[in-house]
């Protein structure tokens, strides 16, 4: 089940996975803050979480980043490019410079 909570700009969706929707929340976050940001699994989980104020004993692994890349994906949120045999994932809807 999926519920779907606006949070100010930020939509917040429970997948009854409270893991889940930690990694779903901080990526939002980054986001929010870093509109631009484009980035692999493996960098996602390196770098946009490296800050995460994850409860006690929750790492960020990659396949976990993807599943909440595609819950996010899922719901228009984010999208996914194949560049050089991997995946760039970014948010969507960025207006993006072209220079």
């Amino acid at each position: 089940m999926d519920l779907q909570r606006d949070f100010g700009s930020i939509s917040l969706h429970t997948t009854g996975d409270a893991h889940l929707d930690h990694l779903v929340e901080a990526i939002q976050n980054y986001l929010s803050r870093h509109p631009d940001a484009g980035d692999s699994e493996l960098g996602i989980a390196q770098w946009w979480l490296y800050d995460w104020q994850r409860p006690a004993g929750e790492s960020a692994s990659t396949d976990h980043v993807r599943q909440a890349l595609e819950c996010l994906q899922q719901h228009g949120e984010v999208e996914a490019l194949m560049l050089g045999g991997g995946r760039l994932w970014r948010a969507t809807g960025v207006k993006r410079r072209t220079t």
